[in-house]
């Protein structure tokens, strides 16, 4: 796990944003969000991550991986919009698939519970479809920013509702105000997929608030996260 926080000031917008990141790194071992792709293999492995630890899912049979949070008490869930949460991100990488996972977008999916969290079929959640599509065999590690607009009070452009049973109700506000689970699917997830066998990683899954403003000081970039360094693409 690493926390910190980065302070970006810009001149002539009288202000500042102060960023509080919260970033699973999975060293040593850790797995703040209890993420999984939901096969029964995953574990934190020491080493071959963007760099160390990292979370590593071989023989998952799916459609679909699904990175997701497990956890119910973590800093992936709960108001975002009290939070002012602005953003999601993840590091992927890709050892195996048995045909292919070309052209798949990857989505962000912040998932409610509906209030009932023993009850699966009134689940809903709202999801928005990166530019960048899922890694490919070979590619190495690809890393993911989402914006999360906490603060709108509507629907924000380029997300849409979605739900997973016939009781849901979905609503941006009870949402936002109230997040049960976060996942990263990888595809359209209003798409049908064949069932292939993948072999998966995640790494430095992070989430990004702004939780009060600061004053203007020019245009100044100052880091308290020492980012550990990786390859993007």
């Amino acid at each position: 796990m690493r926390t910190g926080v980065v302070v970006l000031v810009l001149a002539g917008l009288g202000g500042a944003v102060r960023a509080d990141v919260v970033t699973d790194t999975f060293d040593p071992g850790s797995n703040l969000g209890g993420w999984t792709f939901g096969g029964p293999f995953g574990s934190v492995l020491p080493s071959g991550g963007n760099p160390g630890a990292y979370w590593n899912e071989p023989d998952l049979d799916t459609f679909a991986p699904r990175l997701r949070t497990t956890s119910t008490n973590s800093p992936f869930h709960g108001d975002y919009r009290s939070r002012q949460v602005m953003g999601l991100s993840v590091d992927l990488i890709l050892f195996h698939v048995d045909f292919s996972a070309g052209g798949r977008p990857l989505s962000l999916i912040l998932v409610s519970d509906n209030n009932t969290p023993g009850n699966p079929d009134d689940d809903w959640g709202a999801f928005t479809m990166h530019a960048q599509n899922v890694p490919l065999v070979g590619e190495g590690w690809r890393h993911y920013d989402f914006d999360v607009p906490s603060q709108s009070a509507a629907l924000p452009a380029g997300w849409e509702f979605i739900e997973f049973g016939p009781g849901a109700s979905p609503n941006w506000n009870s949402l936002v105000t109230g997040v049960d689970g976060v996942e990263f699917f990888y595809g359209d997830p209003r798409n049908f997929f064949i069932f292939q066998m993948w072999d998966t990683g995640a790494d430095n899954v992070a989430i990004s608030s702004v939780p009060a403003p600061a004053s203007s000081l020019g245009l100044v970039l100052a880091s308290a996260v020492r980012r550990r360094g990786r390859t993007r693409q």
